[in-house]
């Protein structure tokens, strides 16, 4: 049977700015003078809060970031997802998923601003509007499940009844703790991390959940 609902992640899943996220990661790493491996950092905290990113910069230079950091951060975040691009194939599920009439939303581990950008660069803001989730707005971050728990709340949607897609263990584990059935894209992820994590199966690509659409699951 059709999903009664549809629910993306967004950065890794819908758009590319997990790998545009390294290059911005290391010229801030700049600012402050530190040494740390960027990609290293960024693959620790995939589908992490910022706040935990800072953290374990902050460990390394032992002592607090300047204050102005996190706002320099954002807006640099901000300029380069007006450039990303969608993750490929993902343009072509959410097609599907359109053309399917099937219920959908996206819940994303970043603030709204954020989505509005990439999402927004790659014309796929307007297949979800108005139901884009930020786990910012509701204080809750994944892989807590608040986010999804948040989505099946407003269309009122069964969680085993739906279908999900992560791209990270954090996004995977929020997912399963919703009691939701998670698909594990695996880019760049381990798939055999995304299914110890809670994914029922794991895609390599995007373009086989297409397939998987029009087939009428």
């Amino acid at each position: 049977m059709p999903p009664a609902l549809v629910i993306f992640d967004c950065d890794g899943v819908l758009v590319d700015s997990e790998r545009m996220e390294v290059g911005t990661l290391a010229e801030a790493l700049t600012w402050v003078g530190c040494d740390l491996d960027a990609a290293g950092l960024h693959d620790r905290n995939r589908g992490g809060v910022l706040a935990d990113l800072f953290a374990l910069i902050e460990d390394d230079l032992g002592g607090p970031l300047p204050d102005w950091y996190e706002a320099r951060y954002r807006a640099l975040q901000i300029e380069r997802l007006h450039s990303v691009d969608p993750v490929p194939g993902a343009p072509d599920v959410v097609d599907a998923v359109v053309r399917a009439g099937l219920p959908r939303c996206v819940v994303s581990g970043g603030p709204m601003a954020k989505m509005r950008a990439s999402l927004g660069a790659t014309g796929l803001w307007e297949a979800f509007d108005p139901h884009l989730y930020s786990c910012y707005d509701i204080d809750d971050h994944k892989p807590s499940p608040g986010i999804y728990l948040h989505a099946l709340g407003v269309f009122g949607a069964p969680p085993t009844e739906c279908l999900a897609i992560e791209d990270s263990v954090n996004g995977v584990r929020s997912a399963a703790g919703a009691g939701v059935p998670v698909i594990g894209l695996a880019r760049d992820t381990l798939a055999d991390d995304l299914v110890a994590a809670g994914a029922f199966g794991t895609i390599a690509s995007m373009h086989a959940l297409t397939s998987i659409i029009q087939a009428g699951f």
